[in-house]
């Protein structure tokens, strides 16, 4: 038995990870992850204690920042007790991620929540087999029910799969490895484009392959650099041609033509922007604390959240619990600059990921509220946590060079 690694708490991170793709967002099946979630707290404690692994090495600043900003929505169930189950969850959220960050910070391994992000699509992906192979024209969330959340589902995956090839380029080729996590991309790519029809999935999608493609192929030499740019161009026009074949590309044109300025007769867009231009209202009436977690749905009118985590935020928590929660963003996108102007080819590689990643959920915000996201935490647990690792590397190093 290993006494200096969280080993049970790594399997059931695994397990957990799976658990919320394949069956939280199901009324009838979510009892299940709410278990493994209990069960995963329940271990990460006593195995901590007993193995003497708990301390706050992997606490960053934006923990700090995220309890900050759960306390502060808490605080506003004063004045709107209706946001109870909103702040529950920011509670629950906020536990997962220091379980998560503490594990990967400690270890610097992110497989336990790979595997189970990939488990947990490959059963969602079975579940949707049908669709996926008679090109159905409806759009599917499979086990996600929601076909946007169904995208982000697959866009974490896709995310993940991309550390894996960065992980690869400083080590030796394994053309098996390589393979594996570039079908899966394809694959991920191929249910976001047909199967959900996702604006903001099928955009950052191939904002992600031509940001990694174009970073992958940064250090050959000149001659193959021009060949890989005409590649690049390729690319770019296979993709487009692509997305015209998919059964949902309507609604990729209605979006291209809001982003012109014409109106697009779509429907979808108009009620958003309606709840935005709510929202930024709202916001202005009590634009320092907001109405109260969770509360645009109430007052507003339209029952349900705005699908934009900006103006969702600055209504319900004001500027103070925007700053709060988008200072997460900031720290960890600075932190990925800095791994990204390293020397170091893994941290530089780091940084890259870190950077597309979190500008990634930068532009998925804008149409999406993902602030009480389980996907979207799990993957910022995940950066908080390699961030931590690295940086306490970096600092054992230290008293080693000066000696030296």
């Amino acid at each position: 038995m290993n006494t200096n690694s969280f080993t049970l708490t790594t399997w059931l991170i695994l397990l957990y990870v799976a658990s919320v793709i394949a069956f939280s967002f199901s009324t009838e099946d979510v009892q299940i992850s709410n278990l493994i979630g209990v069960a995963l707290v329940v271990t990460f404690v006593i195995e901590g204690l007993a193995k003497r692994l708990l301390d706050f090495q992997s606490f960053t600043w934006g923990h700090c920042l995220f309890f900050w900003f759960t306390l502060f929505s808490a605080s506003t169930l004063v004045i709107a007790p209706e946001g109870y189950l909103r702040v529950r969850t920011l509670v629950l959220l906020f536990i997962l991620s220091i379980i998560l960050s503490h594990v990967i910070g400690r270890s610097g391994s992110i497989r336990p929540v790979f595997y189970g992000v990939l488990i947990g699509l490959g059963f969602a992906t079975l579940v949707g087999l049908d669709q996926v192979v008679s090109f159905s024209a409806e759009r599917t969330g499979s086990t996600l029910v929601n076909a946007n959340t169904f995208a982000l589902a697959l866009l974490v995956g896709t995310v993940f799969c991309l550390y894996n090839l960065l992980e690869f380029e400083s080590r030796r080729f394994n053309a098996l490895a390589w393979g594996v996590n570039l079908a899966c991309i394809l694959l991920f790519g191929y249910q976001i484009v047909f199967l959900t029809g996702s604006r903001k999935g099928i955009l950052i999608f191939c904002v992600i392959l031509l940001l990694a493609y174009f970073y992958l192929i940064r250090r050959q030499t000149r001659t193959i650099k021009l060949f890989s740019l005409s590649g690049g161009i390729l690319l770019i026009v296979v993709l487009w041609q692509t997305i015209q074949l998919s059964p949902h590309f309507r609604r990729v044109e209605s979006a291209l033509l809001f982003m012109t300025g014409r109106d697009t007769g779509d429907g979808s867009i108009n009620t958003r922007l309606a709840m935005s231009n709510d929202a930024f209202v709202l916001w202005s009436k009590k634009p320092l604390f907001g109405w109260g977690a969770d509360q645009f749905r109430y007052i507003s009118g339209f029952g349900t959240y705005s699908h934009n985590n900006y103006l969702e935020l600055l209504a319900t928590v004001g500027i103070v619990g925007f700053i709060l929660f988008y200072g997460i963003y900031i720290y960890i996108l600075i932190q990925g600059a800095k791994f990204f102007r390293s020397k170091n080819i893994d941290k530089k590689n780091l940084g890259f990921w870190i950077l597309v990643t979190g500008m990634s959920f930068v532009i998925m915000d804008i149409a999406a509220v993902s602030y009480y996201s389980k996907l979207h935490w799990i993957v910022l647990s995940t950066i908080l946590g390699l961030i931590s690792f690295h940086k306490n590397m970096i600092s054992a190093d230290s008293p080693q060079k000066e000696t030296g």
